[in-house]
């Protein structure tokens, strides 16, 4: 009998002291999240809501309650730091890589100056990670890489600088990578981020970037977004994106660059496009007629290149169209009424070409319509003179100078009463 309660009492020992190793650990881990929480209330030096300075961070309550703090419910562990659009201002103390619970960071919108320190490597759980519109200086840490949990990383409109680190192509399951206004950034788009076989969102838009389109970012095929608004990437435009690479993309602008050659007519493989933005490059030839066969389309940048021929009668057949912009270019032809089946358009702007013929009466019978624009043409014809044919209660801005349009301005443009 003696044995069986020898073994009975080394148990309870055994659980006794590992309740007593937990209760410790878990103490000592929140002095550790205690502390960098404090570290981090220390560097700033402006909280205009007194949220922070002025609130509920002190070490009579528990810092669990604390504004801006999520923790775990088991172990009262820091697992989110929300402290955004409080106006805050300080720096980001690296203290901050103690918190090795967190899984979500978010500064965003504050005014956190200096560098973005290195020590958030060292945050394992990390999934989160939005500093954007801040003003962080300095390179992008290498080392991020490490967070292998990463699904978000949002550093947009501050001041960083220097290379985008080649070592981001090793997070294994990053979904939105987002660097976006960052102008004092250089070099090129590192080819290993099309070694992120999750990402889904890509936006790199001024961020100084130069080169060409890496092609390696056509092995993204779980794309979805991409945006590399710059004005320094040069080249063509790759090759057959939808069908074999990004069957699910949505977004596609690429505005602003220097991108030259024709619009390939395999756009229309990309079935799921929302936005198509290839505005202000150097871009010939025509618009492909392929192109009327984006059902889910709704927004169409093509101004500011050098296409030509005739605007596509097909485009017609884009119920979902919002905005059509192919200003600045030298299209010749007439406007197609099939336009006038864009049913949801908000802004038709045609500026700034060759186009010649009446305005056809269809286009005054879109009644979503804010922007109608087509000045700097060969426009002729009257105005319809019938408020009974034109049915437009949304038109904020009318603008067709230096074309050929000739009567009187009719009466019902009295009735326009959002127009300037």
């Amino acid at each position: 009998m003696e044995k069986p309660k020898v073994l009975l009492y080394g148990v309870l020992l055994l659980q006794f002291l590992c309740s007593l190793h937990f209760a410790v650990s878990s103490a000592n881990s929140n002095f550790t999240d205690q502390s960098a929480l404090l570290a981090i209330q220390s560097k700033l030096t402006f909280d205009p809501t007194k949220t922070v300075l002025g609130g509920n961070w002190t070490t009579t309550t528990s810092f669990c309650n604390w504004i801006g703090v999520s923790c775990s419910k088991q172990r009262q562990r820091v697992t989110a730091l929300n402290l955004s659009y409080m106006g805050l201002q300080g720096t980001i103390f690296p203290h901050v890589g103690n918190l090795s619970s967190l899984v979500s960071l978010d500064l965003r919108n504050n005014s956190f100056i200096g560098l973005l320190p290195h020590e958030i490597s060292r945050l394992p759980r990390l999934r989160i990670l939005v500093l954007q519109e801040n003003e962080l200086e300095g390179n992008i840490p290498p080392t991020l890489y490490q967070c292998r949990q990463l699904e978000i990383i949002s550093l947009a409109a501050n001041r960083l600088n220097g290379l985008i680190p080649k070592e981001l192509g090793l997070l294994p399951r990053l979904q939105q990578l987002y660097l976006a206004k960052n102008s004092l950034m250089s070099g090129e788009i590192p080819s290993s981020l099309g070694n992120i076989s999750t990402l889904k969102r890509l936006s790199l838009d001024q961020c100084g970037l130069t080169g060409s389109f890496p092609s390696a970012l056509l092995n993204l095929s779980s794309l979805v977004a991409i945006s590399l608004y710059d004005k320094n990437i040069s080249g063509f435009l790759p090759i057959d994106i939808c069908d074999n690479h990004w069957p699910n993309v949505q977004i596609f602008s690429v505005s602003y660059n220097k991108f030259s050659g024709l619009i390939p007519s395999w756009i229309h493989q990309c079935a799921q496009l929302v936005t198509l933005s290839l505005s202000y490059n150097s871009l010939v030839g025509s618009i492909p007629r392929e192109i009327g066969s984006l059902q889910y389309l709704e927004e169409l940048y093509l101004d500011g290149n050098n296409l030509t021929g005739t605007i596509p009668p097909t485009i017609g057949n884009i119920t979902n169209l919002k905005y059509l912009g192919v200003e600045l270019n030298n299209i010749q032809g007439s406007i197609p009424p099939e336009l006038g089946r864009l049913s949801n358009l908000t802004s038709l702007l045609f500026s700034s070409n060759g186009l010649t013929g009446v305005l056809p009466p269809q286009i005054f019978n879109i009644s979503s319509l804010k922007k109608l624009a087509g000045s700097n043409n060969a426009l002729s014809g009257e105005l319809p003179n019938s408020s009974n044919t034109v049915h437009l209660p949304n038109l904020e801005s009318f603008q067709f100078s230096n074309n050929h349009i000739t009567g009187n301005i009719p009466s019902y443009f009295s009735n326009f009463t959002s127009l300037f």
